[in-house]
C-alpha cells in the first residue's frame, strides 16, 4: 500500500516538474538555404542562429520590449563591425581591379557570404542568451533539397538577454556628469622638495595640476560639466561621503530615496597618487636619479563603485641639478605625461557607467529559505530587463529580506513595474502578493502547489466558458 502511494506521488511530482519545465521553454523555428559547398556544421550553426532569433523575439515580445528596435540596432551595429572584414576581403581578392576574372569573382562572393554569416551568428554573443535547448526536428525540403529547417525548444537566460537589450537600445544615452573631482597626492622619499628644483611642494604641484586640469577639461568636454581640483576641506567631505556604508546612507536619505539626489551623487572622483624617490645623487657629475611611481583610482560617487584603477609602471628619471629651474621643469613634464594615455580613456570610462542609476529597497516577506530570494532576484532581473536591474541582499530580518535594487530609469517607472508583479509566479509554486498598491516595494511570498498540465488546460477552458456565458 505504501509502495503504491509512493509510486502515485512520484508520478504526480514528475508530472508537475514536466509541466513546469515545458512552460519555461520557448519554441523557435529556423530556416536556411544552403549551398552545395556548405558543410553540415556550418548549416546547423546557421539554422540554430535563425531559431535563436525567433526565440529571442518571442521573449522580448512577452516582456513588452521593442524587438523591432532590438534587431534594427543589432543589424546596424553588425554592419559597422563587419565593414573592416569586408575591406580586407576586397583587398585580398583585388575586387577593385577591372581585370578580375569570373573565377576570382565567384571565390570572393562565396568567401564574403561565409564570413558574413559566420560573423553575424557569433556577433554580440547572442548564444549566451540561450541557457539550454533541444532540437525537436531537423529536415530539408522535399521540393528544394537545399532548403533546410529546424525546430527547437529553448530556455532563455533573461538576465543575459537584458544586458544585450540595454546595450543595443540605450545607445547614445551616455551619462553626463555634473562634476569630476580630482585629488592629487604628492609624496617624496629619501629627499626634500628642493631636490626637485623648487622650494616648496605647492610650487611643484600647482604647475602639474593646472596642466592636468586643462587637459581634462578639453578631453571631457560634453561628458562632464566641470573639473574641480579638490581643496583639503573638499577632500575631507568627499572621503566621508564615499565611505558611508550603504545601509547608513539609505537610512539617512530615506529608505527608498535615490542616491543621485545627494550633494556628490552625479559626480566622479579621480584620485592620483604620485610618489617620487631619490635613488642616487652624483655630486661630481651634479646629477640626480629619481624613481617615479604613479597610480590612480576613478570612483563613481553615485554608487561609490570603483570605475577604474591603474597602478602604472614605475619610471626612472635622471637629470643634472646645476640648473634647478630646468630640473623642476623636466621632472614636472615627466610626471605630467605619465598618466596621459589612461586619462585619454576617462571619457569612455565615464560615459559607460550607468546613467540615471537609482536604488530602492524591496522588502520580501514570508521567506522560507535563501533559495527563494535567489529565485526572486533572478526573476526580477529577467522581467525588468529594460531597467538593467542589479539586486543584492541588503539585510535579513527573520522571514523578511531587504533587497537593495539598483536600476536605470525613473523611480516612478520602476514602482509601476513592481506593481504589475502582483500574483505573478516567480518559481515552482511561488507567487508574489502586493497588499498595499501604494507600497509596491513591499512584497509577500505565498505558495501554491503547481498545477499539472491537465488542470491548467481545464482552468483555461473554464475561464473561456465563463466569458462566453457572460
Amino acid at each position: 500500500m505504501i509502495a503504491r502511494m509512493l509510486l502515485v506521488m512520484s508520478i504526480i511530482l514528475s508530472t508537475h516538474i514536466s509541466a513546469s519545465t515545458i512552460t519555461s521553454y520557448i519554441k523557435g523555428n529556423g530556416r536556411f538555404y544552403a549551398l552545395e559547398d556548405d558543410n553540415l556544421s556550418f548549416v546547423k550553426s546557421q539554422l540554430l542562429f535563425n531559431a535563436y532569433q525567433e526565440v529571442i523575439t518571442k521573449t522580448l515580445t512577452q516582456q513588452g520590449l521593442n524587438h523591432e528596435l532590438f534587431w534594427r540596432n543589432f543589424d546596424e551595429k553588425f554592419e559597422i563591425f563587419f565593414q573592416p572584414i569586408k575591406e580586407k576581403l576586397d583587398e585580398k581578392y583585388g575586387i577593385d581591379k577591372d581585370n578580375l576574372n569570373a573565377a576570382d569573382k565567384e571565390a570572393y562572393k562565396k568567401s564574403l557570404r561565409s564570413k558574413r554569416l559566420s560573423s553575424k551568428s557569433t556577433f554580440m554573443n547572442l548564444r549566451s542568451c540561450i541557457q539550454s535547448y533541444s532540437i525537436k526536428k531537423m529536415s530539408r525540403s522535399s521540393q528544394m533539397a537545399n532548403s533546410r529547417f529546424i525546430e527547437i525548444l529553448a530556455k532563455v537566460n533573461k538576465v543575459a538577454l537584458g544586458k544585450i537589450y540595454v546595450n543595443l537600445t540605450r545607445e547614445g544615452e551616455s551619462r553626463f556628469l555634473d562634476s569630476l573631482y580630482v585629488s592629487v597626492k604628492y609624496s617624496i622619499n629619501n629627499m626634500i622638495w628642493p631636490d626637485t628644483g623648487v622650494e616648496v611642494k605647492k610650487d611643484f604641484a600647482d604647475v602639474i595640476n593646472k596642466s592636468w586640469k586643462g587637459f581634462l577639461e578639453k578631453n571631457l568636454e560634453g561628458s562632464v560639466k566641470e573639473v574641480i581640483f579638490a581643496t583639503e576641506d573638499m577632500e575631507l567631505e568627499l572621503k566621508r561621503f564615499s565611505q558611508i556604508p550603504a545601509d547608513i546612507s539609505k537610512s539617512v536619505e530615506g529608505e527608498n530615496s535615490t542616491s543621485s539626489n545627494t550633494a556628490f551623487g552625479n559626480s566622479a572622483w579621480l584620485k592620483l597618487n604620485i610618489n617620487i624617490t631619490k635613488v642616487k645623487e652624483d655630486e661630481l657629475l651634479m646629477k640626480r636619479e629619481f624613481l617615479i611611481e604613479n597610480s590612480f583610482i576613478l570612483q563613481d560617487l553615485n554608487s561609490n563603485d570603483i570605475i577604474h584603477y591603474n597602478d602604472m609602471e614605475n619610471v626612472s628619471f635622471a637629470h643634472k641639478f646645476d640648473n634647478p629651474q630646468e630640473l623642476s621643469s623636466q621632472l614636472a613634464t615627466k610626471i605630467y605625461n605619465m598618466p596621459l594615455p589612461e586619462l585619454r580613456e576617462l571619457k569612455k570610462k565615464l560615459e559607460s557607467t550607468p546613467a540615471n542609476q537609482n536604488e530602492i529597497i524591496v522588502s520580501l516577506k514570508n521567506v522560507s529559505n535563501i533559495q527563494e530570494v535567489f529565485s526572486f532576484n533572478s526573476y526580477l532581473q529577467g522581467q525588468g530587463v529594460s531597467f538593467q536591474i542589479n539586486p543584492s541582499i541588503d539585510r535579513l530580518e527573520g522571514p523578511e529580506i531587504k533587497i537593495g535594487v539598483r536600476f536605470l530609469g525613473a523611480k516612478e517607472d520602476f514602482l509601476s513595474f513592481l506593481s504589475k508583479l502582483n500574483n505573478e509566479n516567480f518559481g515552482d509554486g511561488l507567487f508574489i502578493r502586493i497588499d498595499d498598491p501604494e507600497r509596491p516595494y513591499v512584497l509577500n511570498i505565498y505558495r501554491k502547489a503547481p498545477a499539472i498540465e491537465g488542470e491548467l488546460q481545464g482552468e483555461k477552458e473554464k475561464k473561456t466558458s465563463q466569458r462566453k456565458s457572460s
